[in-house]
């Protein structure tokens, strides 16, 4: 009785470090992925510069763009998920278990790195959008790409945007179909507010 004892006391000790340590490699696949994005950026003018010839690494690239920007808005909610189950651990103490986290709490939100990551996923993301855009699918990509910045607090969403405010106006003045990212955002209940 005593070691079933222990061993369920170890298995909660691991699963504890375990969920402390989720926030951070979660981080680090927020990092690799944002900076995938902007070399993908660097890269599409010269993909573009002559259509037809490099079709296949053009459709390619949107294929890894997408890929990268569907699974981001999980990957945020997972970010702020455990970055609040941390807090709700740290928060109880040794006893009982933690409250469960909600989203849009004012407390608890993303870390700053994570804060100044998105602020770059902003804009590597936009700028990626012209390769989707160049097989005509732009429309849905753009919600999609709306939707990451949703699950996020209202704090760190205004740390975002406020960083990035000029680079957007700039993006949607230069590509028209960034203004559905910008109108997605807006129409927003969560984020329109």
């Amino acid at each position: 009785m005593c070691a079933a004892f222990q061993a369920a006391g170890g298995q909660g000790l691991t699963r504890r470090r375990a969920l402390l340590s989720a926030p951070l490699l979660l981080s680090k696949i927020l990092e690799s992925f944002v900076s995938k994005l902007g070399s993908l950026k660097a890269e599409i003018p010269a993909l573009m510069e002559t259509p037809g010839d490099k079709d296949k690494e053009v459709n390619d690239c949107k294929l890894i763009v997408q890929n990268i920007v569907y699974g981001m808005k999980t990957l945020l909610f997972s970010i702020l998920y455990c970055t609040r189950m941390v807090n709700a651990i740290a928060a109880a103490g040794a006893g009982g278990p933690p409250p469960p986290p909600t989203v849009g709490q004012q407390q608890g939100g993303m870390g700053d790195s994570d804060v100044r990551t998105c602020a770059r996923l902003l804009t590597n993301g936009l700028a990626c959008s012209r390769i989707v855009a160049y097989w005509g699918d732009c429309k849905e990509f753009c919600e999609h790409f709306a939707e990451i910045f949703t699950v996020m607090d209202v704090r760190d969403f205004v740390d975002v945007f406020s960083v990035k405010m000029g680079a957007l106006v700039a993006m949607v003045v230069a590509e028209p179909d960034a203004m559905m990212v910008a109108t997605h955002l807006v129409q927003s209940p969560v984020v329109g507010r």
